[in-house]
């Protein structure tokens, strides 16, 4: 009988432990939740460095929507030809309207930057890729397989403009 009761809980506790760790966040759309998402896949970061884009979003898609995709290019000044190449893009759970006015209003919007690795890919030619019917989040996945991450980092995008 002891034996029976050791082995349920066992059981017991193997199921709570694995639940928690299929959904660690309780997410939502609050400030709080967002925060808690950033913090959360920042400490994993380590986890996708090296591995294509892909499988981050991946992840990042189990908390949240992709609303809004921007991209960072490299400086025209540093290439003969003045061309500029993608370098990372900029992923964040709210649409473009949204993030623009807490943008403008100063009080910001949570986003992720993800870094490439050899970024090659010249700032028309990785736009144009795109159809104009496609939303940020598709977007997002077409080039899942074609980039390497460098660096995930977190940070609030607000207006310090006075």
């Amino acid at each position: 009988m002891k034996s029976i009761i050791i082995t349920i809980t066992i059981l017991l506790c193997t199921a709570i432990s694995t639940k928690a760790q299929s959904n660690p966040i309780n997410i939502g759309t609050s400030l709080s939740d967002t925060i808690a998402v950033m913090q959360h896949l920042k400490k994993r970061k380590s986890e996708f460095i090296g591995k294509p884009l892909a499988i981050f979003l991946k992840e990042y898609e189990r908390y949240l929507p992709i609303r809004f995709m921007a991209s960072g290019e490299t400086s025209p000044w540093i290439h003969p030809e003045g061309k500029c190449f993608v370098q990372d893009i900029t992923i964040c759970f709210r649409d473009y309207n949204f993030v623009m006015k807490k943008y403008k209003d100063k009080e910001g919007s949570f986003a992720l930057r993800i870094e490439f690795m050899n970024p090659r890919v010249d700032y028309s030619t990785f736009w144009n890729q795109f159809p104009e019917t496609m939303t940020d989040q598709e977007k997002a996945n077409l080039i899942g397989d074609k980039y390497k991450i460098k660096d995930i980092s977190s940070y609030l995008f607000i207006d310090k403009t006075e």
